[in-house]
């Protein structure tokens, strides 16, 4: 199925404090701190990307032009999904308007996260303008850093260790380019698609 994503909310703060990254990269002093933080939010970006997954608690917008013709659920493209806020409609006019949320389920069970239509319930038809569905959703897997599981906050430690060390562009090697014991640490996070 092809969507857009908009991230609405980025995270409050980093999987990673900036002393804990400084700390595993044994550096003292503060000279290199706004680069470190910025390795960082790359490395976060980057393993977020990779898995399908956000760390910190984010808001998306998904916007698709049509529901499926097949009548399968609808799959959102970040998990954890810890919820969806609203599902609109575009109309003819532009205006949105909200579905009701009689109308679907959300199945949290499954990676990706589902909505499904109800048995009987009937969706409105977006107007003619494309992304006429826009579905609002909260995902990550906490507000706090100790909320994201240990082997992707590794992951991110050594992705900002690899990127310090080498400040220039790199051979590829596994997932972007990354040592084997960045990408075996990614691996079982990465997100399941239908």
């Amino acid at each position: 199925m092809i969507y857009g994503l908009v991230r609405l909310t980025a995270p409050a703060l980093e999987p990673l404090s900036l002393t804990e990254v400084k700390a595993h990269l044994r550096v003292d002093g503060n000279e290199e701190d706004a680069y470190i933080a910025s390795l960082l939010a790359a490395a976060r970006e980057l393993t977020e990307s990779l898995t399908g997954r956000a760390m910190i608690t984010q808001t998306f917008e998904m916007s698709l032009d049509g529901w499926r013709d097949d009548g399968r659920a609808v799959e959102l493209p970040r998990a954890p999904v810890q919820s969806v806020s609203v599902i609109e409609i575009v109309d003819d006019a532009g205006v949105r308007q909200s579905v009701d949320t009689d109308s679907f389920e959300l199945d949290l069970a499954r990676t990706p996260a589902r909505i499904l239509r109800k048995p009987g319930a009937s969706w409105p038809v977006p107007g003619p303008c494309l992304g006429g569905i826009k579905v609002t959703f909260v995902a990550g897997f906490g507000d706090a850093g100790g909320d994201v599981p240990s082997g992707l906050r590794q992951a991110i430690l050594m992705v900002v260790a690899h990127w310090f060390e080498r400040r220039e562009a790199a051979v590829a090697k596994g997932l972007a380019g990354l040592p084997f014991g960045i990408t075996s640490l990614v691996q079982p996070y990465l997100a399941v698609r239908l």
